[in-house]
């Protein structure tokens, strides 16, 4: 017992053996109150609210209390400060809050000694940095919420966010002379997408991992922007609203994802003052159609009949049949199992996804979707009987160029062989029927686990 009463006793210390302040301190800290912060607290490395970026000019190395701190709890701020580097900050590994750089007055040309700084709170925000040329100086940082960089003119280089896989409070980039967003190739979500005011833009390949938008997505103003690829792995019903406006040069729009997102009318659209084929909804919604006229599905392969719990085998080519070349990182197909009897509007609707070689899918080019299997039961089918498998590209609602249909029937589930009627059938009768009377001359033709009946007697399929 008295062993325990000492630990006891001596857990309060580890949470004040740093001596930091935890009451009475104030709500902002100039970098000239540091040298006497850490007179106070020698062994104090957290600062515990915001920290304010100088007036007077200089490198922060001027504050050399500064190297004593690897933690702020609050906000590291520049309004209108005036810094030449970051330098005085290179044991900062942890801001609670946000980083905000607004106006720095003196050139402040990348974020050099920010080396070490890996988690941020709150969003970085650049605003207003007009002699920014790159963001390096950030390469370990993995944990931020929005990044914000706006009015930063001569910014031409975006690094340092290799590790960061997700933007909850968005991602805005406007005003800038970036011609790519590569630095952000490992994003997958984003809260806000906005991407504005970029004359030199012309690309957004660098975000073509990303698979959520939780929120809406602007793209506007980007006079030399041709293209949306980059965006094509966007789930399209997660987006809330979609902006696409006064990018003079902008002509193709009609990903799988954008098409589908307009045509199911999942949230409100706006485009607009864009380039041909990407002027209006109307345009989109024409290339979208286009786009699926031109690729056919071919060669469908499956068994005409399957039991109802096994699982379906199914390859198909897809073909561009056009005189377009379309460029597109992957395609889409929609299959559907239904009876005859079954109205679309109750369609169970299965996807997969097959990569495009290099984005390009020329006329001509075949893309072969093999190896798809489609597990049974009441997960595929609606009901046991003819059925009708149907295939056509993701883009739009089956029409009959784009659309294959093919015949399936479906034995019923079986629990027990007693419980079926069979035909009987004379024993000098050579051929093979199945549980349903059809007449089959090779047993090569029944499936693995199918139940026939040959001369009068009952077998299973092996």
């Amino acid at each position: 017992m008295k062993k325990r009463l000492l630990i006891l006793l001596c857990l309060p210390m580890i949470g004040f053996g740093q001596n930091c302040p935890t009451i009475g301190f104030p709500s902002y800290y100039n970098c000239s109150d540091i040298a006497q912060f850490v007179v106070d607290y020698p062994n104090c490395t957290n600062l515990p609210s915001t920290l304010r970026l100088p007036y007077d000019g200089g490198d922060l190395t001027n504050y050399p209390g500064l190297t004593q701190l690897d933690s702020i709890s609050g906000n590291v701020t520049c309004d209108e400060c005036e810094i030449t580097s970051f330098a005085g900050l290179s044991a900062l590994k942890y801001v609670g809050g946000s980083v905000s750089i607004d106006e720095p007055h003196d050139i402040l040309t990348d974020l050099y000694g920010l080396t070490n700084l890996s988690h941020i709170g709150g969003s970085l925000t650049l605003l207003e940095c007009g002699d920014l040329i790159s963001t390096n100086g950030i390469a370990n940082l993995n944990s931020v919420n929005q990044v914000r960089i706006s009015e930063c003119d001569n910014l031409v280089n975006i690094v340092g966010f290799d590790d960061i896989d997700s933007l909850a409070w968005g991602l805005y980039i406007d005003e800038t002379s970036l011609t790519n967003l590569n630095g952000f190739h490992n994003l997958k979500f984003i809260g806000n997408l906005e991407i504005s005011d970029n004359p030199m833009l012309n690309n957004l390949i660098g975000l073509s991992s990303v698979l959520t938008v939780d929120g809406y997505i602007e793209i506007d103003d980007n006079i030399s922007l041709q293209s949306l690829l980059g965006l094509d792995s966007i789930i399209p019903n997660q987006i809330s609203n979609l902006i696409l406006k006064d990018n003079d040069s902008l002509s193709y729009c009609n990903l799988d994802n954008i098409c589908e997102y307009i045509n199911q009318a999942y949230g409100p659209s706006t485009i607009y003052a864009n380039n041909t084929n990407c002027n209006s909804i109307v345009d989109v919604q024409n290339q979208c159609l286009s786009l699926s006229q031109d690729i056919s599905v071919e060669l469908v392969w499956h068994p005409d009949t399957v039991n109802y719990e096994d699982i379906l085998p199914l390859e198909f080519l897809f073909v561009n049949n056009s005189s377009t070349t379309h460029y597109i990182d992957s395609i889409s197909a929609n299959i559907v199992i239904t009876p005859d009897n079954i109205a679309p509007s109750n369609w169970q609707i299965l996807s997969v996804t097959q990569n495009i070689p290099q984005g390009i899918f020329a006329p001509g080019d075949s893309i072969w979707m093999f190896n798809t299997f489609l597990y049974g039961g009441s997960q595929l089918y609606q009901q046991a009987g003819d059925n009708l498998v149907v295939i056509w590209p993701s883009f739009v609602t089956p029409i009959s160029s784009d659309t294959s249909i093919t015949p399936l029937h479906v034995l019923p589930a079986v629990t027990s062989v007693n419980e079926l009627n069979y035909p009987t059938y004379e024993e000098s009768d050579n051929f093979i029927y199945d549980l349903m009377g059809r007449r089959y001359y090779e047993i090569n033709t029944l499936l693995k686990g199918t139940m026939y009946i040959r001369d009068g007697k009952k077998y299973i399929k092996k």
